[in-house]
């Protein structure tokens, strides 16, 4: 099959956040960024204007219908990125990161169960929605592996281009992609509140490690 190109561009103006300085395989970066090649945080940068790309112009969530866990998923991919480049082992402290934010938020409001958030849902209830849902994808690498979760949202990506795409489609992906029944890891996941307590033991429990 063959490859589509992926561009980063320098923009003659100055560049807003990365949700919004985005077109599909198009990356835009602010003047500057290639002075002297590209620095390390505007690399960065880019990696994260370019999983928005994939993740929401390419395919969209469906935002007014169900914002996440699909709405999260270019962080996702960014970190995944971040981890190719600074190594495996800041996935860890991304895992505790996320924790942190996630029981930090869970102390400031209610939670609601991840399907059941809403566009209007905002402050404190769309961080930790969104903690989890960077979780969640996580979580889904620990149940069927990196590359299956990848080869399956490739399929995902193929199949949908130019539509919309909801957490049904991810599973039906990864269910193509490993042949297993994931409906009650996504039940946990996303109709309840709460963290599975066995991943939150075994991050916590490998952070403790490293600690000694």
């Amino acid at each position: 099959m063959r490859r589509r190109p992926v561009w980063i561009v320098e923009s003659a103006v100055a560049v807003p956040d990365s949700r919004s300085a985005h077109l599909p395989e198009v990356a835009l970066l602010g003047p500057g960024a290639f002075g002297s090649g590209i620095a390390e945080d505007a690399l960065a940068d880019a990696e994260l204007r370019l999983a928005y790309t994939w993740a929401e112009d390419l395919v969209t969530p469906q935002f007014d219908v169900e914002p996440l866990p699909m709405g999260a998923l270019a962080v996702y991919a960014f970190g995944v990125a971040e981890r190719q480049r600074a190594g495996e082992a800041t996935r860890q402290l991304d895992v505790m990161r996320l924790l942190k934010d996630y029981d930090d938020a869970r102390r400031s409001c209610a939670e609601k169960a991840i399907l059941t958030v809403e566009a209007s849902d905002a402050g404190c209830l769309e961080s930790l929605a969104r903690s989890k849902s960077a979780l969640f994808f996580l979580a889904v690498e620990d149940r069927v592996g990196a590359e299956n979760l990848r080869r399956a949202l490739g399929r995902a990506v193929r199949a949908l281009r130019g539509k919309y795409w909801k957490t049904n489609d991810l599973r039906a992906a990864l269910e193509a992609q490993t042949g297993q029944d994931l409906g009650e890891f996504f039940r946990i996941w996303l109709h309840q509140t709460g963290l599975p307590a066995e991943f939150r033991a075994r991050y916590e429990g490998a952070a403790r490690e490293t600690q000694k």
